[in-house]
């Protein structure tokens, strides 16, 4: 037996214990393996655990919506930029794809999408880059 076949009995014990060592000690004395060992291979199973990343969670379908929403502002002349993209994701689907799989999916739509520098007439300098 591995610690990590312990996980099942400390999540059982975790329900009773307030603690994780205290939860970890109350199976320890059963196992042959140290209560450290045993915490060890529960935040490795909590950290292997599949959860949904920003590369995964939009479908094709829902790829052309921002698509849609990005033009619009365009046609109406005004800025947009990676994080407000994500926040309509957000608001939309619930999902929060992170600026950087904003500027990948960008570069994506290449053919109906583009970044530019915003430049304002009274400053002349650089500002952040919009779509």
């Amino acid at each position: 037996m591995t610690p990590a076949n312990a996980i099942p009995l400390l999540e059982a014990s975790l329900a009773i214990e307030s603690a994780l060592r205290q939860a970890a000690e109350s199976i320890d004395h059963t196992r042959p393996f140290s209560t450290g060992a045993i915490i060890e291979a529960y935040y490795r199973h909590c950290r292997s655990a599949p959860r949904p990343q920003g590369n995964r969670l939009l479908t094709s379908d829902h790829d052309e919506a921002p698509v849609g929403v990005v033009q619009v502002f365009s046609v109406n002349n005004f800025s947009v930029s990676s994080s407000q993209i994500a926040d309509v994701v957000k608001r939309r689907w619930g999902m929060d794809p992170g600026k950087q799989r904003v500027g990948r999916w960008v570069e994506r739509c290449d053919e109906e999408l583009g970044w530019r520098t915003c430049r304002p007439l009274s400053d002349h300098r650089t500002g952040a880059l919009v779509v």
